[in-house]
């Protein structure tokens, strides 16, 4: 299973102000735990009042984005310190120390 967490350099963080709101409702999702794609579309679902709903092709071409930009990180990646994550059936991500900083 694929986890995330949100992995921003520091001092990037402020680049990539404004969020959009998409990017947004994730990170923060990511804040309090590492989820799975399926994980965040629920919990978003969940803190929106059922108002956003999030495409699971778009998530996770989002997630890839934001993985890319360094905005969040494959959980399994920063628990074994590998470049790259085995490619398991699920992907989960979570907050990165930066993130709750400038969420906190």
């Amino acid at each position: 299973m694929e986890r995330y967490v949100a992995h921003p350099d520091e001092s990037a963080v402020e680049s990539f102000l404004p969020l959009n709101p998409n990017d947004y409702l994730i990170l923060f999702s990511l804040t309090d735990q590492e989820r799975h794609g399926y994980g965040l579309v629920k919990h978003i679902g969940e803190v929106s009042g059922g108002t956003v709903t999030l495409d699971p092709a778009n998530l996770h071409r989002t997630l890839k984005r934001m993985v890319k930009q360094g905005l969040i990180i494959d959980a399994q990646v920063k628990a074994t310190g590998e470049t790259r994550s085995p490619r398991p059936r699920r992907r989960g991500c979570g907050s990165s120390p930066a993130v709750q900083r400038h969420t906190a």
